[in-house]
């Protein structure tokens, strides 16, 4: 039986995306993999600061996504590291002419 594990976020409201032209199977394995590593590190008494989502796919290109509130996505950080890259790069100049 598939389910959707929720993180206790303390609302009774779950933010979801619907996603189409996407295979989320692969992404719905590895958000339990995660969250049953959380489960066993806290069960030994390690903390566990892994951020999970929930994720269930319906079909092979199409599934729900939880929404998680205040993320920064892959592509942000993406961006930025290379908005950054490319200051330093210019500061570099400067300073080798």
């Amino acid at each position: 039986m598939c389910g959707v594990h929720r993180r206790n976020t303390g609302k009774d409201t779950l933010n979801i995306l619907v996603k189409k032209g996407d295979d989320l199977r692969k992404d719905e394995i590895i958000s339990e993999i995660i969250l049953l590593l959380s489960f066993l590190l806290e069960s030994k008494g390690v903390p566990s600061c892994f951020q999970y989502y929930a994720c269930m796919a319906t079909s092979g290109d199409e599934g729900l996504i939880e929404i998680v509130d205040n993320a920064i996505t892959v592509g942000s950080l993406y961006d930025q590291s290379n908005t950054m890259d490319a200051k330093a790069g210019r500061i570099g100049q400067q300073y080798s002419e």
